[in-house]
């Protein structure tokens, strides 16, 4: 996304501020993936202990 917002060359703001929308973006993408994985890892152990039993 940096490389995007620099060919821009300013023509909508400053490009350090056009970049600090990006990295919130990328955090809360990373946090959301977190919980994600962690439901589909809970889900799977559940659904293995179902077969084993």
């Amino acid at each position: 996304m940096v490389a995007v917002v620099e060919q821009l060359r300013g023509a909508f703001g400053e490009s350090g501020l056009l970049i600090l929308p990006c990295v919130a973006a990328h955090i809360n993408q990373i946090i959301f993936d977190s919980f994600l994985v962690s439901f589909w890892l809970r889900k799977d152990q559940s659904s293995n202990a179902l077969k084993e039993a």
